[in-house]
This record gives structure tokens, sequence and C-alpha cells, in this order.
């Protein structure tokens, strides 16, 4: 709860001394980062627009206690060898998203083939749109991705880059029309 308050003291610290946009604070996060952006996304959904998390998911304290006020539009990217935190394990995070936001739980996928090795298995994008006020859940299966921060070289899917053109997208009191 400390950290929560904290972050929260931040934003009204930096509305107050710089002129931010404050339909658009986003929280981004890997590994304990991500289960810090979903625990932001939970407590302080009333005023954090988009989620990203690499490399992690909700903890069952936080599925029991995760009430957020505004629908909360959710990136997760998780490798499917991740030897820390099974793969596996990102689905529940992706489902209590999906409802909570109403977003279509059939998903549109999109095969990301290997540049490098046509003939390796694709990674894949999860979209799972049509959610409340346009906010949708979106994920990255990266393939043979372990416990990493995706980014070239070692991986052709930069998560740096999917996490911001995602999360930019998003105001808090929905997705500006395309």
């Amino acid at each position: 709860n400390n950290d929560v308050s904290y972050i929260n003291l931040l934003i009204n610290t930096l509305e107050d001394r710089y002129n931010i946009d404050m339909e658009r604070v986003y929280a981004a996060g890997s590994s304990n980062g991500a289960y810090m952006a979903f625990r932001l996304a939970c407590d302080l959904g009333d005023r954090i627009a988009a989620i990203a998390a690499i490399k992690g998911v909700m903890n069952e304290t936080q599925f029991n206690n995760c009430n957020p006020t505004n629908p909360v539009a959710v990136l997760q990217m998780h490798g499917n060898a991740d030897t820390l935190l099974n793969y596996a394990k990102a689905q529940p995070t992706l489902d209590y998203w999906i409802e909570l936001n109403q977003a279509n739980p059939q998903p549109v996928v999109t095969e990301i083939p290997d540049p490098n090795d046509p003939n390796a298995t694709p990674s894949a994008h999860f979209v799972y749109g049509d959610g409340i006020a346009g906010k949708r859940v979106e994920h990255f299966r990266i393939e043979g991705g372990d416990h990493d921060w995706f980014a070239p070289p070692e991986y052709y899917i930069s998560a740096t880059e999917e996490a911001w053109k995602f999360v930019q997208q998003f105001t808090l009191s929905g997705a500006p029309a395309e």
C-alpha cells in the first residue's frame, strides 16, 4: 500500500509542477515491476489509462483485491519458455482483465514470424478488442522467450516499442477515435 500511495503522490507532484496530461498517465513494468503495474491498474484505475506488463502476472492477493473504478487498457507480454514464471500463468491474468473491461473473449491473433528464421515457430499477438470505452487487452506470446526484457538482437520483438505503441493509444476516458 505504501508503494501505491507513493506513486499516487508522485502523480500529484508531477501534475502540480509540470504540464502533464492527466488523461495520459501510464504504468509499465517488468517481472516484479509488472506486478506493480497490475497493482496500480487495480488501485489507481481512476488515474492510470493503460499499463504494459512484461513477464509478469497478477498474484492471488491482487485477484482478490482488484477493484478499479475505471477500465484500464492492458498489454501483457510473456515468453513461452519463461523458466521463472511459467507461461500458463499469463492466461488467468488476461482473462481477468478481458472480463473486467468487457472485451471480446475471442482474440484476433496475428502471427509474427522470425525474420531471421522463416522455419521457426512464430510468436503471436492477441488482441481482445471492443472493451468498455475502447479499453482492450493485448498479449504477445514470445516464442522461445525466457524471463527477459524482449529486445533485439536476442529477440526480434521489442518490448519497449510494443509497450509504448500500445499505451500511447489510450486516455483515461478511453481510446481516441482512429
